[in-house]
């Protein structure tokens, strides 16, 4: 899970994901790197079950 601030992303593949601009975001461990060379931070986390962190947090979007 990474920060995403205000941008959405849209699509996902191996190596990447898009945002709603069409901008390509390389995913690394520690971060999300824009074409821009901007950052966005990994969130901490943990192994969960989906349905006990939707119960805790509804509005989280899931991106598979």
């Amino acid at each position: 899970a990474y920060d995403s601030g205000n941008i959405k992303f849209n699509e996902v593949d191996d190596d990447f994901v898009y945002d709603d601009q069409g901008q390509k975001w390389r995913i690394a461990e520690d971060h999300l790197i824009g074409e821009d060379e901007k950052k966005l931070e990994r969130l901490p986390a943990h192994n969960i079950f989906w349905f006990a962190w939707y119960n805790f947090y509804p509005g989280t979007r899931l991106v598979q």
